[in-house]
């Protein structure tokens, strides 16, 4: 499969989508449209880029992942007006200079700020100084899945606006210093790798993903209180004490120290509480004496005696019933 000619006929085209069509090949003349800000190749079966884009100056966002790609299109620096790049999931086995890059109109500061080359298999990555000075202005660099045993410092020096960099699931045993240089680093992912991070300055860092590491084991600076080798000092009472072999309780008293309280040693002055005086013994309360208790009490005090009352009352009659039946019996007689 592959694109016509006459596209290029579509001078107003600004946006071209062709993912998922299984082209091989693009057109040379693609580079010629002017207006042309978008061009989306992902997830066709292309080997090269058409060099001619090199020279589009419209150009915002390339992407062209999931290709066949070999050689990284060093010419795509050369686009001044290039943002974002995508040219993950390709068989860019090393990423370096290729062939002679478009010089001397490029601005100071070059408009890359994405940069996505991740699912590569990269093992290697060999820059010129020119390739690397398009690189000032990138704040977003994946490189993660790929084989990198190492970081170029150059790679690095020459990001000094980066934000965000992954480098995970790669062969990287140890990280650069020059990464300390970063100032305006918020992100940094390094899962899955085997890094030493001896070197680099991680408190300026808020966010740091780093699972899947074989990190080592982590050792306290200082020991722990089973390990401590400040051994606190025994206590030796002032006056020693006759020992009484015969009761093994007079033994054991003796490694006892004295207590302050009961018998104050001459060598330690007396505590402010020891001379302190006892406390009084603990009274139960007693309520005050309300008017409202003193009611309840005077209405308990006047039902006792009442029920006293009709106790003697009951009881005298039954003496006088008692002596009735006696003086009747006796006038019987």
């Amino acid at each position: 499969m592959f694109l016509p000619d006459n596209i290029t006929s579509l001078v107003c085209l600004e946006e071209l989508i062709v993912d998922n069509n299984k082209l091989t090949t693009l057109p040379e003349s693609l580079g010629s449209l002017r207006k042309l800000q978008k061009l989306m190749l992902n997830s066709n079966v292309l080997e090269m880029l058409p060099q001619t884009l090199g020279s589009s100056s419209s150009l915002r966002v390339l992407s062209a992942s999931d290709n066949k790609l070999k050689q990284f299109p060093t010419f795509l620096f050369g686009i001044t007006s290039l943002e974002e790049l995508s040219l993950s999931k390709n068989n860019l086995n090393t990423w370096e200079t290729v062939g002679r890059e478009r010089t001397g109109s490029e601005p100071t500061s070059p408009a890359l700020r994405d940069l996505d080359l991740s699912q590569n298999g990269m093992e290697k990555i060999n820059l010129s100084n020119a390739s690397y000075a398009k690189l000032a202005g990138l704040t977003r660099l994946d490189l993660h899945n790929n084989t990198l045993p190492f970081l170029p410092p150059a790679l690095i020096q020459s990001m000094p606006v980066l934000r965000e960099l992954n480098i995970s699931n790669n062969r990287l045993t140890e990280m650069p210093a020059s990464l300390s240089s970063l100032t305006c680093l918020l992100i940094l992912k390094i899962t899955g790798n085997r890094p030493s991070l001896t070197g680099f300055d991680r408190e300026k860092l808020p966010r740091l993903f780093m699972s899947s590491n074989a990190l080592p084991t982590y050792t306290p600076s200082t020991p722990s209180i089973s390990q401590s080798t400040n051994a606190l000092p025994t206590y030796t009472p002032s006056s020693s004490q006759p020992s009484n072999p015969t009761s093994p309780r007079s033994e054991a008293s003796k490694s006892l120290p004295t207590s302050p309280r009961s018998t104050p040693s001459k060598s330690l002055p007396l505590s402010p509480r020891s001379l302190s005086p006892e406390p009084t013994p603990h009274r139960p309360h007693t309520p005050p004496q309300t008017d409202h208790n003193k009611a309840r009490w005077k209405r308990g005090d006047t039902a006792a005696s009442k029920s006293c009352l009709s106790l003697s009352l009951s009881l005298s009659l039954s003496l006088s019933l008692s002596l009735s039946f006696l003086i009747i019996a006796s006038f019987k007689k």
